[in-house]
């Protein structure tokens, strides 16, 4: 059996990593960056594809079948309104 080599890698002493700085809540509060909120063009598609896709997915369907639905759509959508503008103005959540 061949003598084992070693490789240079393994003749090198190890070094351990230097820790982490720990950086004050101060610094990390004021240095946050901004969250990016897009045009309103971008929400203004989104909606029309969300709504195009709800459209699609119900034109077939009888009156009464497609009621329940809309109440359901137009409650979710006063819940989403009511959440973001409640986060706009760094309100509580009132639910």
């Amino acid at each position: 059996m061949p003598a084992r080599t070693e490789s240079p890698a393994s003749k090198r002493p190890r070094v351990r990593p230097p820790a982490p700085q720990k950086k004050s809540i101060a610094l990390i509060t004021l240095h946050r960056p901004r969250p990016i909120i897009p045009p309103r063009h971008v929400w203004r598609k989104c909606w029309r594809r969300v709504l195009g896709a709800l459209g699609r997915a119900t034109i077939d369907l009888p009156a009464s079948r497609r009621a329940p639905i809309r109440v359901r759509f137009e409650t979710a959508s006063r819940y989403e309104w009511t959440f973001w503008d409640a986060a706009w103005r760094t309100e509580r959540w009132p639910v």
